[in-house]
């Protein structure tokens, strides 16, 4: 996962826990290392993230579209990393942890294409965060879109 030069210098901590994350994922050779890597984050605003993806041939299934797990994957990652950058009155130290993540898959996106993907809190908590994300295609259609409910596990750090 990487930001943009923009934001990394308008956001400094953001992109430096962006950039921890990522090397930890990239060098425990973690299952989710080919989508952290391939994730760019090209806009931040409170409660707002929008991410870019080339889709690439191991994010794919048999059929040539992304898998619905690594779809579900991508809308985790990214709706998690959405709840760095609020700024409501419930500012959580970390993501937490997932307690719910539905996914509806609209219509498939093949390897080569770019995806944009929009990651926005509805609703951070003292102990549960909602998120939702909408995936488009090159064509501004959404393909796939998520709900993510987290629980806080800042209180037990």
């Amino acid at each position: 996962m990487k930001t943009t030069a923009a934001i990394a210098e308008k956001y400094p901590e953001f992109a430096e826990i962006i950039k921890g994350y990522t090397e930890k994922i990239i060098k425990a050779a973690s299952w989710d290392a080919p989508v952290t890597r391939a994730l760019l984050i090209t806009d931040v605003k409170p409660g707002y993230l929008e991410f870019e993806l080339e889709v690439q041939d191991v994010h794919c299934n048999m059929l040539g579209n992304i898998h619905g797990g690594c779809v579900a994957t991508i809308i985790d990652l990214c709706s998690s990393m959405a709840i760095y950058v609020y700024e409501g009155n419930n500012k959580w130290k970390m993501p937490g942890i997932s307690t719910d993540l539905t996914v509806s898959y609209m219509t498939g996106v093949s390897a080569g294409q770019k995806i944009r993907i929009v990651s926005e809190v509805q609703r951070l908590g003292k102990n549960l965060g909602n998120m939702y994300t909408v995936i488009y295609n090159e064509q501004g259609k959404a393909c796939y879109a998520g709900g993510h409910t987290k629980y806080c596990m800042d209180a037990r750090l």
